[in-house]
């Protein structure tokens, strides 16, 4: 599978393998034996793993994935989702899990690649986000804001989404659903792992018709470091 990932060099190709290996999902959405695109399993292991292998592998020219490859097989897969849930609070919740699965997973990648050091206060860590893992991962650099005096709410503002690059509206009947919710899941499941409970949500949306897209961060509380250590 990641071989076959690795092969679509260009936006052509990787349109094509996608239209082939997302057929079955149009034709048998519940006999589908293969698990990449696996709705209906909310958090699946298969599918978050296979999310984690596009996702990181499409930062880099060099690793032969292309981001419209990643960015066409989300959009599959929220398609998909709207066909499986009548609700958008319940395809919501799936790609805010998804994402922290993603998260969770991503963030050794991302501190290996990045080496980044100790931050001292939550502005450094969103700056962080903002600055180094959103170029790094999706190639663009949101500014950041911070919302209250006690400086543990801050906002992304994006000027380009590359997850909407072939989006130009929500589905009919679907005024509710956060179409990138993914991306609030990875920020919430990698601060998670840096021992970082935060709140993360969408505040505005062009999607929804709003001027900007705007990622709402509230840091809540220092993790307990010691639930997340390995046992001897």
């Amino acid at each position: 599978m990641i071989t076959a990932i690795r092969r679509c060099t260009n936006s052509q190709r990787a349109i094509k393998w996608l239209a082939r290996v997302t057929e079955p999902i149009t034709t048998r959405p519940h006999e589908w034996s293969r698990p990449y695109l696996m709705a209906g399993k909310v958090g699946g292991y298969s599918t978050v793993l296979f999310m984690t292998v596009l996702f990181s592998s499409a930062r880099s020219k060099s690793s032969g994935v292309n981001k419209d490859l990643f960015v066409l097989t989300y959009g599959a897969l929220v398609a998909q989702l709207c066909k499986d849930y009548e609700k958008d609070e319940d395809v919501n919740t799936y790609l805010d899990k998804m994402g922290y699965g993603i998260g969770t997973r991503l963030v050794e990648d991302f501190l290996a690649r990045s080496c980044v050091g100790r931050c001292h206060s939550y502005s450094e860590i969103t700056d962080i986000i903002a600055q180094v893992a959103f170029k790094m991962y999706l190639g663009i650099t949101p500014s950041v804001t911070c919302n209250n005096s006690s400086r543990n709410a801050f906002s992304l503002i994006l000027d380009k989404n590359p997850l909407v690059e072939f989006v130009e509206e929500l589905p009919a009947g679907r005024s509710s659903l956060c179409y990138c919710n993914l991306l609030c899941g990875i920020i919430r499941g990698a601060l998670e792992m840096v021992h970082l409970a935060a709140d993360v949500t969408f505040l505005q949306d062009r999607l929804k018709g709003d001027s900007v897209t705007e990622i709402g961060i509230t840091f809540l509380k220092k993790l307990d470091e010691k639930k997340y250590r390995r046992k001897k």
